[in-house]
């Protein structure tokens, strides 16, 4: 392991990392509002994108940076509809 793979392994722990700021804030407030929910899913195909190069070009770093990423995304996912489906729930017993 170079200079350079421990720099991309502390820039994806970063950019990857960030994703579970917004998963706490969705799981402390258990609401989904200001969320563009278009947002994660063009992230998630993005990085699902970015992870078939990686694949291909073999290179491990961004296998796995990717990979996190869409296990990531698709949690918020999960969680935006999770979330707006109480959230309509809801409101209908008001």
């Amino acid at each position: 392991m170079d200079f350079f793979d421990v720099i991309g392994g502390i820039a994806m722990s970063c950019v990857q990392g960030s994703t579970l700021f917004q998963i706490v804030k969705f799981i402390r407030s258990k609401e989904t509002a200001g969320v563009s929910i278009g947002f994660w899913w063009v992230i998630n195909f993005g990085l699902i994108c970015y992870l078939v190069y990686a694949i291909h070009i073999n290179d491990w770093l961004y296998m796995t940076s990717n990979t996190i990423g869409i296990t990531l995304s698709t949690i918020s996912i999960f969680l935006y509809y999770y979330y707006k489906r109480k959230e309509a729930h809801h409101e209908v017993d008001r």
